[in-house]
């Protein structure tokens, strides 16, 4: 088991972290623990299925998973990028 604080990068799209955020995460990385939440994709540690409409029944099923993931990992930082994954 680890003793290095635990962070959450999360976005809507896996995309969006490759493009805009893996110097950042990658900087991390040597300090910290650093997993990756998103639609499924390479390097994705917690693959979530985001719909483009807040409201969307799939979004709601996604905070219950999410929830459940934040209670299990106790993740010391959580680092939000885009308004879905936020929301």
């Amino acid at each position: 088991m680890s003793t290095r604080r635990k962070i959450l990068y999360a976005a809507s799209t896996a995309s969006h972290l490759r493009r805009f955020h893996m110097p950042y995460i990658e900087a991390l990385r040597c300090k910290y623990d650093v997993f990756l939440m998103a639609t499924e994709g390479e390097g994705i540690d917690f693959p979530i299925s985001f719909s483009k409409s807040f409201f969307s029944p799939s979004n709601l099923r996604s905070v219950f998973r999410i929830r459940k993931i934040l209670k299990r990992e106790r993740f010391d930082k959580i680092i939000v990028h885009t308004t879905l994954a936020a929301f």
